[in-house]
């Protein structure tokens, strides 16, 4: 534990010296915020992480796996993301942000549209994304949470959403090609 502690070393003769040192606690990893800049039609968006660990230098990831010096990341898709952050002695912490800000989101010529927003017990999703390859179905909460997971078989479905919270969430089509990402909210 942190502290201050004495070494007393003796050599073979009786000579006797004493050291004494300051072992302080590693150092935590506080991430101050997590800024967003949305994509647009022709700029990919990005994320700047601000962090901290008082004297350690950190490292960033938006993998958890691959870590950079720079706090920077560039994205081209609204959706959940989670940011890492990792210190010289390789703890890390973890940080999930959600990225939206189109109240209609069109990519290429993939569309996602979902109604009534505010929605209070039926959500109408219509998208020309369905195809013939599987295409998944999540939608994050506030938190970055997936509270709804399928996968649909029609471009036109109706899902219930009784049993959701009144809050924002994110619904997100994703194939292997594209991933379309809209917000809603839950207003009963």
């Amino acid at each position: 534990s942190a502290g201050f502690y004495s070494v007393n070393v003796t050599d073979t003769f009786g000579c006797r010296r004493t050291f004494t040192a300051e072992l302080h606690q590693p150092d935590s990893i506080i991430i101050n915020n997590v800024s967003i800049t949305a994509p647009t039609d022709s700029t990919n968006g990005n994320l700047i992480i601000s962090a901290f660990s008082y004297n350690e230098p950190l490292l960033y990831s938006i993998d958890g796996i691959n870590y950079q010096q720079t706090p920077v990341f560039s994205f081209d898709s609204f959706g959940s993301y989670t940011v890492y952050v990792k210190n010289t002695l390789g703890c890390v912490v973890e940080r999930s942000v959600i990225v939206s800000g189109l109240d209609e989101l069109r990519i290429a010529d993939y569309e996602l549209r979902v109604n009534p927003n505010p929605a209070s017990n039926e959500l109408n999703i219509y998208t020309s994304l369905f195809t013939a390859e599987k295409t998944s179905l999540k939608i994050f909460d506030a938190i970055g949470q997936v509270v709804y997971e399928a996968v649909p078989l029609i471009d036109n479905c109706q899902l219930s959403i009784v049993n959701f919270a009144n809050g924002i969430y994110l619904i997100s089509l994703q194939s292997s090609h594209v991933k379309l990402t809209r917000k809603f909210v839950v207003n009963k």
